[in-house]
């Protein structure tokens, strides 16, 4: 991979993590780095280990796990501030990332619950001429 492929990666990696707002949308990375859906999602997919659309998601669910533990939110407005459009569908996804629910979450004392929000809000990644970057949350 150029060096030029890998600093539109990075500059989609940077707006994911700049764009808290659940209406991002792959179409919009799409416009950003001027490659096509089809190139872009396999460069992104070949580098981080990661489609555009799982990485999105999993970026909102760490700012949303941070919320639940920080925060005294109603977990309703999060899951909907999160781009889901239940609770319901919301707190699958988040028991299937995070093996706990956001209720469950909540209820953890902060060294147990800290495990869960520390592993969440950091993204290693590494690219094919050797640098590393680790993106926090």
């Amino acid at each position: 991979m150029s060096i030029y492929q890998w600093k539109i990666i990075e500059s989609c990696i940077k707006i994911i993590f700049n764009t808290t707002s659940s209406r991002l949308t792959v179409t919009q990375l799409v416009s950003v780095s001027g490659f096509s859906l089809g190139y872009l999602h396999n460069i992104f997919k070949k580098n981080t280990g990661f489609t555009i659309g799982r990485f999105i998601k999993d970026v909102h669910l760490n700012y949303a796990a941070l919320e639940v533990f920080y925060t005294n939110e109603k977990i309703l407005v999060i899951s909907l501030n999160s781009g889901y459009l239940t609770q319901q569908s919301f707190s699958r996804a988040f028991r299937h990332k995070f093996g706990v629910s956001p209720g469950q979450l909540r209820q953890m004392e902060y060294i147990y619950a800290s495990k869960i929000v520390d592993y969440s809000s950091s993204f290693l990644c590494a690219c094919s001429d050797g640098q590393t970057n680790t993106y926090k949350i």
